[in-house]
């Protein structure tokens, strides 16, 4: 009876605790540019192309804290740089605390909303948040640590290097290299040319549309490639001390305990080439 009471006692007093949230609002347009920089800390970014010629950048900065003051004190803190030089536009944002005994108690965030003309160069780089890019690119290079990535509909030439985070990829046709550590890769309608290094975590192709060729060099991950192009690619597979499981098309070279791998379609030019150690791979058609 006294852990009920207890229980509803304390429900009642985190329903009551209402965050107050504050926001600072920054617009920018920018034109002559071809590249654009993202340097960014707890952030969710979104980046879409549209048909104008111009960048026009929204910054939010937020503070959340129960206490309205505080939140707007902490604010403060929350700097920004919106600025252009030569052909490229520079967008970060940054904290700076006047002393130890002024930390923000806030919860601190900031929101990039940028559309950008088609054919640009893009770098990001971002920390604990999120980052979603769609439209044609030149270049997309994304730095993130324990962020999502979100490519959807994206065309272009794109390197991505993640750590401890996740990739959600829809409709990609390009050229991508990526490199991912403990970090969750999933993948529907891959196109173009892709080259992933993984280490640890789950990759997932659920579907191809338009792939060129496909080469995965992974260390302790899992594979699973779903709904696989079996008649159209040269698949060679190999896993050391790992378990393979691959439909009966394939022709075994080795499988013991040690080294497992597997070829269908040596005659075909178009190539999938999947390699793992210490994981798993699932090949289904």
């Amino acid at each position: 009876m006294c852990l009920a009471m207890m229980f509803i006692l304390a429900h009642a007093s985190t329903a009551q605790t209402t965050l107050q949230v504050v926001t600072k609002s920054i617009e920018k347009t920018f034109s002559g540019s071809s590249v654009l920089t993202i340097e960014a800390e707890k952030a969710d970014i979104e980046i879409l192309t549209w048909e104008k010629s111009e960048i026009k950048a929204t910054i939010d900065l937020i503070a959340k804290h129960p206490d309205r003051k505080t939140a707007s004190s902490d604010l403060e803190m929350l700097k920004y740089v919106a600025e252009k030089t030569s052909r490229e536009v520079f967008l970060r944002n940054y904290l700076v605390i006047p002393n130890e005994k002024t930390k923000p108690s806030s919860n601190l965030k900031v929101k990039y909303a940028v559309r950008i003309p088609e054919g640009m160069k893009v770098i990001i780089q971002n920390s604990f948040g999120k980052v979603l890019v769609k439209g044609n690119l030149k270049n997309l290079n994304i730095k993130a640590d324990f962020s999502i990535i979100e490519l959807d509909d994206l065309n272009g030439n794109i390197k991505l290097d993640t750590h401890y985070g996740e990739i959600i990829s829809k409709s990609f046709n390009g050229v991508a290299v990526i490199n991912s550590e403990r970090s969750d890769l999933i993948f529907s309608n891959l196109g173009g040319q892709n080259t992933i290094n993984a280490q640890y975590g789950k990759l997932r192709i659920e579907s191809v549309d338009g792939l060129k060729s496909l080469n995965i060099n992974a260390e302790k991950a899992d594979i699973n490639f779903e709904k696989a192009p079996l008649k159209s690619f040269y698949f060679d597979v190999s896993s050391r001390f790992g378990k393979m499981t691959l439909t009966s098309d394939f022709s075994w070279i080795q499988n013991d305990k040690t080294e497992r791998s597997a070829i269908l379609n040596s005659t075909l030019s178009s190539k999938i080439i999947i390699n793992n150690s210490f994981g798993s791979i699932t090949i289904k058609n």
